[in-house]
């Protein structure tokens, strides 16, 4: 064979494609194709699943149980202050449990896992139990309860008996009787047995005291703290006890005026020196954080 000829054939074949490989080319974007596809269609499904879990776990969570009175034949009933979100309560044990499990299956797997003896009791029991944990929460309501204008009461007294320096049972041995003599002649007996509620005890008034005095301290050393520039002044003496006292007061401005306060009574332990009434004036200022 001519050179010539030779070298054309051999050029034809080079430029020409193999088909195997043309094949095999195919088949393998084929293949790609297809796992791209699958992989786009689980990606695809595993977000709807997540969304759709999501979603009613919202919705889930939104949802609010209500109580039906067929609960008390399991022995519960709404707890008290959930009005808004009830939450069922034990009769028996007095145990409160989540809304989520105001369900009849629920219910009653706590009443037979815990309660077994009293399965098969009457709805008139159940009935009885309710009426007596009302009339308890009725008691103890009225127990605790205070009322505010007597309340308020006890405090005025106390603030004149603590202006006037007298002692503290003066309240309970002068005060109160002549307050229920005059109001017996005046508004009659009946009037006159709503001021016997008011507590005016030796206790009572040195509590309505001290409340008020830390009141006032704690008003006095807020007003400090929003002013810019305050001054401080101490002054050292002694009680009847022969007791060391430094007597604090602070000079302060506000906007309109500057103001001098009285601001507490400190007791130094040991001599009046002025390392002690440092130590003092130190322990206050990092107390209230001036």
């Amino acid at each position: 064979m001519e050179p010539s000829k030779q070298k054309s054939i051999m050029h034809f074949f080079q430029k020409k494609p193999n088909s195997e490989n043309l094949v095999s080319g195919f088949n393998m974007t084929e293949e790609e194709t297809t796992t791209s596809d699958l992989q786009h269609g689980l990606k695809r499904s595993c977000n709807n699943n997540m969304d759709h879990a999501e979603k009613s776990k919202r919705e889930k969570g939104d949802f609010i149980r209500q109580y039906d009175s067929k609960y008390l034949e399991f022995g519960f009933t709404i707890a008290p202050s959930s009005e808004k979100v009830p939450l069922p309560m034990c009769l028996v044990c007095a145990k409160i449990l989540s809304n989520d499990a105001m369900k009849p299956s629920k219910l009653t797997r706590h009443f037979h896992s815990l309660h077994s003896n009293l399965v098969g009791k009457p709805l008139a029991y159940f009935k009885r139990l309710l009426s007596e944990t009302e009339n308890e929460r009725i008691k103890i309501k009225k127990m605790t309860k205070t009322d505010k204008d007597l309340l308020k009461s006890s405090y005025l007294i106390a603030l004149l008996i603590s202006k006037t320096k007298k002692p503290f049972t003066i309240g309970e041995d002068l005060i109160k009787p002549c307050m229920l003599a005059a109001a017996t002649e005046v508004l009659g007996p009946e009037q006159a047995n709503k001021l016997k509620a008011i507590p005016l005890s030796n206790d009572s008034i040195k509590r309505r005291i001290l409340d008020m005095a830390v009141d006032v301290e704690q008003q006095v050393i807020e007003q400090v703290k929003q002013s810019r520039y305050f001054a401080i002044q101490l002054d050292e003496s002694t009680d009847l006890s022969n007791c060391a006292i430094l007597s604090c007061f602070v000079r302060y401005e506000t906007e309109e005026s500057i103001i001098d306060e009285f601001l507490c009574c400190l007791q130094l332990h040991g001599r009046t020196r002025p390392v002690q009434k440092y130590f003092g004036l130190l322990i206050l200022m990092c107390k209230s954080k001036v």
